[in-house]
């Protein structure tokens, strides 16, 4: 099995940003990308060698910020939003003590599709839905920030490009 990888980014051009996400569905081994508002506004999903992902970013945009966080568990299967939810990444940060109980934790609470244990910008990479926003923000203030183990997170709402 190919490792995967989560890079977080931000295009400073938001001009820039439809292109570039139009032309990452057509590079080799990007399997997801998602538009998100907050400190990043890319988390791209590639599995295996990340060259032509790098390539194309320093050919066409330049040198951007961009934070790597190598899946460690839960990867396979691309992500898959649903078209009639709202979604957020929740990046979080864990005591290492806790890492695994809390992992196993979010994948059973409710509206958390994804929980991936990740090294490099982040411990945890928790995709959640929700029918509005407002549940989405619900999910993560009751149901995660609380939790032991969870030193800190950021949220970004997944924004739909192709509704704009």
């Amino acid at each position: 099995m190919s490792k995967q990888f989560l890079f977080l980014t931000t295009i400073p051009d938001h001009e820039q940003l439809v292109p570039t996400a139009r032309d990452l569905s057509r590079l080799p081994g990007v399997t997801s990308w998602q538009a998100v508002d907050g400190q990043i506004n890319l988390v791209v999903q590639v599995d295996g060698d990340t060259k032509h992902f790098l390539e194309y970013l320093t050919s066409h945009i330049g040198d951007i910020p961009v934070t790597l966080c190598e899946v460690l568990s839960n990867g396979g299967q691309p992500l898959k939003l649903s078209a009639d939810q709202c979604h957020a990444w929740v990046l979080v940060d864990v005591d290492s003590s806790h890492a695994d109980a809390l992992r196993q934790t979010l994948l059973h609470t409710e509206g958390v599709v994804s929980a991936q244990a990740t090294r490099g910008g982040c411990d945890l990479a928790v995709l959640i839905k929700g029918p509005t926003f407002t549940d989405v923000d619900r999910t993560v203030n009751e149901n995660i920030r609380p939790l032991d183990g969870v030193l800190r997170l950021k949220h970004h709402h997944i924004i739909n490009l192709t509704t704009l």
